[in-house]
C-alpha cells in the first residue's frame, strides 16, 4: 500500500517537481480535504499562498458512542468542527514559517455554495493554480461532485478551455 501523505510530500520536494511546481509567491495552492494540514503547510513553507480545507463530518463520526437508559443506541445529530478547528490550529502554529499566511476554510464540495466561496476565498480571487488531495476519492459517491469542484477551482474558470491548473491527487486502497 501507497501511503498517500508521503508520496505527495515526495513529490512536491523533488527537485524536478518542486522546479515545474513553480512554488512562490504566485502559485495559488489549496489542499482538499486538508486534514491535518501537512501537505498544505508544507508547500506553504515552500513559498505557496496556500488555502487549505475540509469538511465538517457528521457528529456521529466524532462522538463517543452513547446508549440511552433501555439500551437503545443514541443517534447523535449534528455536525463537528473537530477537523476544522484541528487544522486551523496547525495553520496558526506553523504560520511563522510560511511566507504568507495559510487560510483556512471549510469545503463540503457536494455543495456548490462552498464551491463558490472557496474560489472567493484564493488568493485573487480567481480559483487555484494548483489543487492537492490526499485520500479523498474514498467515497465513490462523491467522485462526480468532487471532479466538478476541482474544475471549478482551478483558476475559477471551468468553462473557459485555457484555464490551466495542476491537480495533484494520491490515495491508498
Amino acid at each position: 500500500i501507497v501511503l498517500a501523505l508521503p508520496c505527495l510530500a515526495r513529490m512536491i520536494t523533488s527537485k524536478d517537481h518542486t522546479r515545474s511546481l513553480k512554488f512562490g509567491e504566485h502559485r495559488r495552492l489549496s489542499q482538499l480535504g486538508s486534514g491535518t494540514g501537512a501537505v498544505g503547510l508544507f508547500a506553504a513553507a515552500l513559498g505557496a499562498q496556500t488555502t487549505l480545507s475540509d469538511m465538517r463530518p457528521p457528529l456521529a463520526a466524532t462522538a463517543a458512542v452513547s446508549y440511552s437508559v433501555d439500551g437503545a443506541l443514541d443517534h447523535v445529530a449534528g455536525q463537528s468542527s473537530s477537523m476544522l478547528d484541528l487544522l486551523r490550529s496547525n495553520a496558526a502554529a506553523n504560520n511563522g514559517m510560511c511566507k504568507h499566511e495559510p487560510t483556512v476554510i471549510e469545503l463540503d464540495w457536494t455543495d456548490n455554495g462552498h464551491v463558490e466561496l472557496a474560489v472567493a476565498a484564493s488568493p485573487l480571487g480567481e480559483g487555484f493554480s494548483l489543487i492537492l488531495g490526499s485520500d479523498i476519492t474514498h467515497a465513490s459517491s462523491s467522485h462526480t461532485s468532487l471532479a466538478s469542484a476541482i474544475a471549478e477551482c482551478s483558476n475559477g474558470l471551468a468553462s473557459d478551455t485555457r484555464a490551466q491548473g495542476t491537480q495533484l491527487l494520491a490515495g491508498s486502497h
